[in-house]
C-alpha cells in the first residue's frame, strides 16, 4: 500500500493533470430515502479553486520536428465541473507528421523555406464524474499559418487507485474541420513504479494514430517514463519510439502547475 506521503503525491498529480476522449452523462436520482452521489451536482464548490498549468514539449525524428508552448487556466465550478481556457503556440520546423493541422502533403517546409508558426485558442469544460477521472472537452481555432477550427477531447482515469501501483489510462483526440486535414488520436498507459512524498516515477507505453483526407492511417508507439515532483508541482515525461512515417522519434514534455483557493 502507498504511504500517506505517497498518496499525497498522487493526489497532487490528480489535482492538476486533466486529460479526455468521451462524453459523459449524469442522471440525477429522484427523491429517495438514500441520497444520490451526485445530489450536489449544482452546488458551487467552496472554496473555489483556480489552477494554472504552464507546459512545453519538443518532438524530433528524421522526418518531422516540432515544438509547443502554452498555458491553461481551470476554474472550479462544482465538485464535478470545471471551466478551462487554453492558449498554445506551435512551431513546425520541417516535415509532415502527427499533431499537425495542415493538409497532407502541405508541410514541405524545406521547399517553403521557413518554419510554420501558429497559435491555438481553446475553451471548454472539465467533467469529473468520480475521483481520479477527468473528461475534458474543448473547442477552439488556430490563428497564423493555420486557421482551422477544431475540437479537442481528453480523457484520463486512474485504476486501482488505492493499490501500491496505480495505473493511469489517458487519451487525446483532436479533430480538425479544415478541408482535407488530418485528425490525431493519442493514448498512454502508465503505472506508478515508485513513489514517495516528494517524487513519483511512472513507466509505461504510449502511441499515436493520425489520418484523414483520404490518406492511409499512420502511427507511432514506444515506451515512456514520467516523473512528478510534488514539491515543485512539476511533470517531466519522455518517450522514445518508432513509427511508419517518422521512423525513430523522441518526445519530451514539461509541465509546471500552480493552484489557488479563492
Amino acid at each position: 500500500m502507498l504511504s500517506q506521503a505517497s498518496c499525497q503525491a498522487l493526489k497532487g498529480l490528480l489535482d492538476f493533470r486533466t486529460a479526455t476522449i468521451t462524453l459523459f452523462v449524469l442522471a440525477l436520482l429522484g427523491n429517495t430515502a438514500q441520497a444520490s452521489p451526485y445530489s450536489d451536482l449544482f452546488t458551487i464548490t467552496m472554496p473555489e479553486h483556480l489552477s494554472l498549468t504552464i507546459s512545453s514539449s519538443g518532438y524530433g525524428s528524421d522526418a518531422y520536428d516540432t515544438t509547443y508552448e502554452g498555458f491553461e487556466l481551470e476554474q472550479s465550478v462544482t465538485r464535478f465541473v470545471g471551466l478551462i481556457g487554453r492558449v498554445s503556440a506551435y512551431q513546425i520546423y520541417r516535415g509532415d507528421g502527427f499533431n499537425t493541422p495542415f493538409p497532407f502533403g502541405d508541410t514541405d517546409l524545406f521547399a517553403r523555406g521557413t518554419p510554420r508558426n501558429y497559435g491555438r485558442f481553446e475553451g471548454g469544460i472539465d467533467l469529473l464524474p468520480f475521483q481520479g477521472t477527468s473528461i475534458v472537452i474543448l473547442g477552439g481555432k488556430d490563428v497564423g499559418d493555420s486557421e482551422t477550427p477544431l475540437i479537442d477531447a481528453e480523457f484520463s482515469s486512474w485504476i486501482l487507485f488505492h493499490s501500491a501501483h496505480p495505473i493511469n489510462l489517458s487519451s487525446n483526440v483532436v479533430c480538425y474541420f479544415q478541408s482535407e486535414t488530418r485528425n490525431t488520436s493519442r493514448i498512454d498507459l502508465r503505472t506508478v513504479a515508485f513513489a514517495t512524498g516528494k517524487l513519483m516515477l511512472l513507466i509505461g507505453a504510449g502511441g499515436a494514430i493520425w489520418g484523414g483526407g483520404g490518406s492511409d492511417l499512420q502511427g507511432q508507439a514506444g515506451p515512456e517514463i514520467g516523473v512528478f515532483l510534488n514539491t515543485w508541482r512539476t511533470e517531466i515525461d519522455l518517450q522514445i519510439g518508432y513509427g511508419g512515417n517518422p521512423h525513430t522519434y523522441g518526445l519530451i514534455s514539461v509541465a509546471k502547475h500552480f493552484g489557488w483557493d479563492e
